[in-house]
């Protein structure tokens, strides 16, 4: 299991993931290592539509249906798919179709799982532009489900707790729901909540990827030195009051 993290902001989204992936050998002993990339930015003919995490208790699946919708359904051919919500919808179809009709092409090692769990999240802003966060899992075979605040996959019980504490810092009160915090601040929200739900797992790793998704959709990828530079910054964080000084809320 791992854990990707999506958070609406005033000016922006974040989504983040660590880059843990578990290996298994043949005697099923398990091996964790910080190689695997889960974000994806989605474009078409030079304009970014969407930023994308996955999760899946089969790396292998997950990858070889994103391999396989970029291939075959971003290409410049197709000119259905120019704005967010037509990307939402499309890619909710392409991976129910890919699993009920061509399953049997996928390589053997993909799918010898009785069952298994795909877990994507898919960010961007709509024709108003406003930010969204849709989910689309196994579970509800793959219905987008949308979000206006924030979502955790994967592992999110701890990173649950953080954001239930700082909620009315971070959307307002009930009945006023709205982004307060800047999108600075949710760059080292999202890498606090990794760092903390390491400390209780292995599966989740400390070696962390964000992208931000502004209005437009205008997509950054967030370098290494960056994330590092947030770790060192949030290390010592023990309590909600240093976690709002730290994070300028």
């Amino acid at each position: 299991m791992s854990i990707a993290i999506a958070i609406i902001g005033l000016d922006g989204i974040v989504l983040a993931t660590d880059k843990r992936v578990t290996i298994s050998n043949q005697v099923g002993m398990l091996k964790y290592r910080d190689i695997g990339s889960k974000l994806l930015m989605l474009s078409k003919r030079d304009r970014s539509l969407a930023g994308l995490a996955g999760v899946s208790n089969n790396r292998g699946l997950q990858d070889w249906i994103l391999e396989a919708y970029r291939y075959r359904h971003l290409s410049d051919e197709d000119t259905n798919l120019d704005t967010f919500e037509s990307m939402v919808q499309d890619f909710a179809r392409f991976i129910v179709s890919e699993i009920s009709q061509n399953i049997s092409s996928m390589p053997e090692r993909f799918i010898r799982r009785e069952r298994f769990d795909l877990d994507f999240m898919l960010v961007g802003y709509n024709a108003t532009d406003r930010a969204q966060i849709y989910r689309l899992d196994s579970d509800t075979s793959f219905t987008p489900d949308l979000k206006y605040d924030y979502w955790v996959s994967g592992w999110p019980m701890v990173a649950e707790y953080w954001m239930q504490k700082l909620w009315s810092h971070l959307f307002g009160q009930s009945g006023n729901i709205r982004p307060k915090a800047s999108i600075e601040s949710l760059k080292k929200l999202a890498v606090m909540l990794i760092l903390e739900t390491h400390k209780y797992t292995e599966a989740v790793g400390e070696t962390i990827e964000m992208m931000t998704v502004m209005a437009g959709n205008a997509i950054q990828t967030i370098d290494s030195g960056e994330i590092d530079a947030i770790k060192t910054d949030i290390v010592a964080i023990t309590d909600e009051r240093e976690v709002l000084r730290k994070l300028g809320i």
